[in-house]
Order: structure tokens, then C-alpha cells, then sequence
């Protein structure tokens, strides 16, 4: 069976606005016109359903900032052959902090320019003037500045080094556009989510820029997200009484969550044999060519597979391994200490991955086949100190999936007695909805039962 399933998702954007730094030919103190140089930022965010966490939204944007890189002025157009020597010719990457105390609330920051500055005081509250920087004067109208964007902002000492995610490089004083390099992360818990700036009605970088062109009081950049993001989520098919069943009328006669825990033991997604392996790192280049597309170098293909296992899953679906020890992790019907439920929502999904993660991958131009393979576990609490479980493989085959930028696919798991489903949203933050068609595999390993005394009784 194939199901086709289409999501339009809407989102809301936070304008807001700055300033920015210093350069070689620009007046370091404003000029007559007293015309400085401002930025603002803008980036959208899910507002449909629970945003993952690690996804840079509004509040993570201006707790970390963004960086920003400035060429010019020069007299005709942006070219490679130029330096990013406008802010500060020591410095390239110029952070651009949010106010540490102005409001988050939109209404608000929406109505108050100079929420955004990279010449803030020590404690981000007020700006230093004299280290403000503007735009050339009246009598050099024409000269253009050029200015491309990032985020999250990492100073030079603070990139990943070593086999450690996230942002690796940074460009340097080098004439040629601004790259950023990044390595992907296989876990969950230490992926990095990456963000490029561009203009809202071109989707390119701010080029070419002269005081007259300038969006109102700042320079307004779109943030948009360069990676792909893969999220899990977890539901189960219950009859009326709240039994664990399936796609028939066989039902477990056991209470989910209390009398009938169903656990996972850890999800890998993959490419069919034959396919593609994940790229594990790649080079971002500022000066994207094609509208809202980022411009990715890819590194190598060395991934070959995503395991979610262990901490990596949330603790109320982690199968706790009672063959470790772990006996009265099932006995307890109740909340309280090592009391795990299992996947307890019918109606809706709850979380796999811990705090509400997500994979971070660079995007992918192949259109393949990933297989999804999940074995979770069905136990029994047949009385006050025996339980007793089954083991399954759920295995999935996802075809025709081309990892997009910018897009946040969720794969949502239905576990029944003896039957896994999958459907798998792919959520688009550029506004255009995507399609994805997933093949539903019923469930074919099964263990036999075990049986187990809590260890209070032993």
C-alpha cells in the first residue's frame, strides 16, 4: 500500500532590526546624513506542531546571534577578487548579538529598531557609538558594499575539531565568497542545525548594495536553513478499552501503558543496498546562485547508516533491557522511580528521540530508497512480579526520497500487536509543500515469549 501525503506548512517571521561593524573605506563614525550601516534578521519558524529541539528558530537565533561578512565598497560589482575587509581587517566573521533584555514578543521587536547590533557595550544593552560604522557618504552614493550572513555564530576558537559536528572552518581575509565548513553529526544529541542569509524577494546574498538600495534602516536578511533535519515519532493501535490490537480484531486484552508496554530497541535508517551512503561533512558557500538554495560542496559519502539507540531515545520508549537486570522497570503501573510506559499515544505521536532531537543531514540531489528497521518489544505484566515479551522487527522501505534543504521529514511510527506502519511528513520551512510516497511492511520476526521475575521476588 502507498499513501500520499502532502503537508503546507505556515510560519511566522521576525523582523528585526540592527546594527553592524567597521571597514576600510567606510567612515568609522556616521557622516552627515548620519546613515549607519544596519542589520536585521528574519527566520522562519514552524508554528504548526512542537518545533524539534536544535532547530534555530527566533530564540535560538538570538541567543547565539549570526555572523556576518562585509566586501567593498568598490565601484562596480561584487567579485571573487575582492576581501572580506569591510567591518574589521583583523576580523572577517562579525558576530551580530540580539539586546540582552528587548523583548522576544513579536508585536514588540517588530515596532523597536536596534534590536540587533554588533557594537553593543559589554553587557548588550547599549550601543558604542564610536564603533559604528555607516554607509559611504552622500558624495560616494555609488560605491556598492556586499554583505552575506550565517548562523549560528562561532568564533574562531570555538569550531569543531577532531570527529565533532558542526561548524569546522570558517573563511579567513582571502579574497573569493565566504565558506563554511560543517561536519555532520550521526547522534541526535550533537547534531548542529546550520543557517544562510539572503535578500526576502531574490533569495540571494545582499550584493551590490549602495546607501539607496538598503531595505529601510537595515540591511534584512532571511535566514534559511542549508541542512535537512529527520525526526521520529511513535503511536500505537488501541481498541476501545485502550488494549494494544491490530489492523483486525485481535486485541491483546491488556491495558497500554500499565498491564502492556511497547518499547523500542533502537530505529536505523539506511540506503537500500546498493545506494548512497549520508554525506558526512561539506562546505557551504555563501553566495548561492539559485534562489533560497544553498550552495553545498559535499564532502565525502561515509555515512552509511543513522542508529538510534540507547540515551539517544527517549527514556519513556526506551526498551529498559531487563535481560541487564532491569526486572521491575515493567512491574510498576504507576509513575515513579524507573517507571517506563512505552509508547502510550493512539490519536497523536509522542517523541523517540530524547529532548525532542533531531538528525541534522546536509541535503542530498540522489532521488533513492532508505529502509527504516525498528525492533521494539511488546511485554506483558501477567502479575504483581511476572511479566512476560515478544520481540518484532519492524522493516519499512521508503522509495523515491531525495533529502531537501531546509525540509524536516517526520517518520511516524504505528506499532500494533503484530503490525508496524510508517508514514513519513515532509514539513517544508520554504512554504512549498512536498510529497512523499512510503511502502507499509507488516511486521514478519517475532521472538518467542520470555518470562522474567521482578527482582523484588527473586
Amino acid at each position: 500500500m502507498k499513501n500520499f501525503i502532502i503537508y503546507t506548512l505556515l510560519f511566522s517571521f521576525c523582523a528585526l532590526w540592527g546594527c553592524s561593524a567597521d571597514g576600510d573605506g567606510v567612515a568609522d563614525i556616521a557622516d552627515a546624513d548620519g546613515d549607519y550601516i544596519r542589520f536585521g534578521a528574519q527566520v522562519v519558524d514552524p508554528v504548526t506542531r512542537a518545533q524539534p529541539s536544535g532547530i534555530i528558530g527566533f530564540a535560538q537565533l538570538a541567543a547565539s546571534g549570526f555572523g556576518v561578512f562585509g566586501y567593498g565598497p568598490s565601484t562596480g560589482d561584487y567579485t571573487t577578487s575582492l576581501q572580506p575587509q569591510l567591518f574589521d581587517e583583523a576580523t572577517t566573521n562579525t558576530r551580530v548579538q540580539y539586546h540582552a533584555t528587548a523583548s522576544t514578543d513579536m508585536s514588540t521587536v517588530l515596532a523597536v529598531p536596534g534590536s540587533w547590533s554588533y557594537a553593543w557595550n559589554a553587557d548588550r544593552t547599549a550601543e558604542v557609538v564610536a564603533n559604528l560604522k555607516s554607509w559611504p557618504k552622500s558624495t560616494d552614493a555609488a560605491q556598492k558594499l556586499h554583505f552575506f550572513a550565517y548562523a549560528p555564530y562561532v568564533a574562531s576558537g570555538d569550531l569543531a575539531t577532531g570527529t565533532d559536528p558542526g561548524i569546522t572552518s570558517v573563511s579567513g581575509m582571502a579574497a573569493g565568497d565566504p565558506q563554511i565548513g560543517y561536519s555532520v553529526s550521526t547522534v541526535p544529541s550533537t547534531s548542529v542545525d546550520l543557517l544562510w542569509g539572503v535578500q526576502s524577494e531574490t533569495g540571494l546574498p545582499w550584493k551590490n548594495v549602495t546607501r539607496a538600495k538598503k531595505s529601510a534602516s537595515a540591511v534584512l536578511f532571511t535566514m534559511r536553513h542549508a541542512l535537512c533535519a529527520v525526526s521520529y515519532q511513535a503511536q500505537v493501535m488501541v481498541n476501545k478499552d485502550n488494549e494494544l490490537t491490530d489492523l483486525g480484531d485481535v486485541s491483546s486484552t491488556a491495558a497500554i501503558g500499565t498491564d502492556c508496554r511497547v518499547t523500542i530497541d533502537s530505529v536505523t535508517l539506511k540506503p537500500k543496498s546498493g545506494g548512497e551512503n549520508f554525506y558526512a561533512s561539506g562546505t557551504l558557500n555563501l553566495n548561492n546562485t539559485t534562489k533560497n538554495t544553498p550552495l553545498w560542496t559535499p564532502g565525502d559519502r561515509s555515512i552509511d547508516k543513522l542508529v538510534l539507540d540507547g540515551t539517544e531515545i527517549d527514556a519513556k520508549v526506551r526498551d529498559p533491557k531487563p535481560d541487564d537486570g532491569n526486572h521491575t522497570l515493567f512491574m510498576a503501573t504507576t509513575s515513579g522511580d524507573g517507571y517506563i510506559p512505552g509508547i502510550t499515544e493512539s490519536a497523536n505521536s509522542q517523541a523517540v528521540i530524547a529532548n525532542n532531537n533531531v538528525f541534522m543531514l546536509l541535503p542530498d540531489d540522489v532521488a533513492q530508497t532508505y529502509e527504516l528497521e525498528v525492533p521494539y518489544y511488546v511485554t506483558y505484566r501477567q502479575t504483581a512480579y511476572t511479566y512476560s515479551r515478544r520481540r518484532y522487527v519492524g522493516k519499512v522501505t521508503i522509495p523515491d526520497l531525495k533529502l531537501k534543504a531546509g525540509t524536516l521529514y517526520r517518520f511516524n511510527m504505528v506499532f500494533g500487536l503484530t503490525t508496524f506502519k510508517l508514514t513519513v511528513t515532509a514539513e517544508d520551512w520554504t512554504e512549498t509543500p512536498i510529497s512523499v510516497t512510503t511502502v507499509v511492511e507488516t511486521s514478519t520476526s517475532a521472538n518467542s515469549s520470555l518470562s522474567r521475575r521482578a527482582a523484588s521476588a527473586e
